[in-house]
């Protein structure tokens, strides 16, 4: 099959959903005469993805790329353009470097030809925020928000990399500051908002769904911080570790389920006593379902007895940082 590569004008964006797994691909390739147009899948390619495609009466073939790699073609009649809307995969381009870190890559090329222009948008979440930039090849950068356009011309192929995080929410900086003596809390911000692991003995005694005096001033602390207008939910996680209730204490707490439930509700309980608002607010148990250390020591059998916030958050910041604002004035002009 030939394909005639000339005068192509080419324009991507890619658009990420909050969980990072899922992107929304818009492409359209302009050209200057109408003529065979044609559009090549790996060949395992999942073709109920394409939401959208045309002009209208294409077809799907088994094809063989110009690399000559078994592909799917996507196959338009004789036109001057092409526009495709595809619901895809986002593992084909981001890549978790760590917990809060992450990077965009994409390949922008045409085989056997040049571009004479092509340009691509990546739109992330708000939550997220661009740390820094890349192509293989020179062009002009556009950073706006969480939204980065990159722009070039006369180009056969370039790699786009983009690295990105969530933002430094002002809750996660209150948190840090107001919890910054508590040595046994320990603050994490998560895809969805901030996680705060509390050890189990500063909150309860051992057996204990009671919550101890001194420890409702760290609730209180806790609360002082938070924002409900600006919080989605606020999940409050009772957690053991593999140790079966013995004695007594199982009349109370027939197993572990109950108490580490009882020690939730506990919390959430004095959040209401608080003014928090119930309908934020859940209480669950897990046992020893989701240890985060062995349970085949006392060391490990320790950390395991836990209570969690998870706090998800619908707070958007709008700064930029400094150094992407600087960096996007050096290509902007150019």
């Amino acid at each position: 099959m030939k394909v005639l590569l000339f005068a192509f004008v080419r324009e991507d964006a890619y658009f990420l959903n909050s969980d990072l797994k899922k992107v929304v691909i818009f492409s359209v390739i302009k050209r200057d005469r109408r003529g065979q147009l044609v559009r090549f899948y790996p060949d395992d390619f999942d073709t109920t993805s394409i939401i959208y495609a045309r002009p209208y009466g294409y077809r799907w073939e088994n094809c063989k790329n110009p690399e000559g790699k078994p592909s799917k073609c996507l196959i338009f009649p004789k036109h001057v353009n092409f526009s495709i809307m595809e619901n895809a995969d986002a593992k084909r381009f981001v890549n978790e470097l760590s917990e809060s870190l992450y990077v965009f890559k994409v390949r922008v090329g045409m085989f056997g030809g040049k571009y004479r222009e092509t340009s691509t948008a990546v739109v992330l979440p708000s939550e997220f925020e661009i740390i820094d930039f890349s192509s293989t090849r020179p062009g002009r950068w556009k950073v706006m928000g969480s939204t980065i356009g990159y722009y070039a011309s006369d180009i056969d192929t370039a790699t786009i990399t983009v690295k990105f995080r969530i933002r430094e929410d002002t809750l996660y900086k209150k948190l840090l500051q107001a919890l910054e003596k508590e040595k046994q809390v320990s603050i994490t911000r998560t895809r969805k908002g901030i996680r705060l692991r509390l050890d189990e003995s500063i909150l309860f005694e051992t057996g204990s769904a009671t919550l101890k005096p001194e420890s409702k001033k760290l609730i209180e602390k806790i609360y002082r911080q938070l924002n409900f207008d600006r919080i989605k939910l606020l999940r409050v996680e009772g957690h053991t570790n593999n140790i079966p209730i013995r004695g007594k204490l199982k009349e109370k707490f027939p197993s572990n389920w109950e108490l580490s439930t009882a020690r939730a509700s506990a919390v959430v309980r004095y959040l209401i006593k608080l003014g928090a608002p119930r309908d934020k607010l859940v209480a669950c148990g897990y046992a020893d379902t989701r240890p985060i250390a062995p349970n085949d020591t006392p060391e490990g059998r320790e950390i395991n007895k836990r209570v969690e916030f998870i706090i998800i958050t619908g707070e958007e910041i709008q700064e930029e940082t400094k150094t992407i604002k600087e960096k996007s004035s050096i290509f902007e002009d150019n």
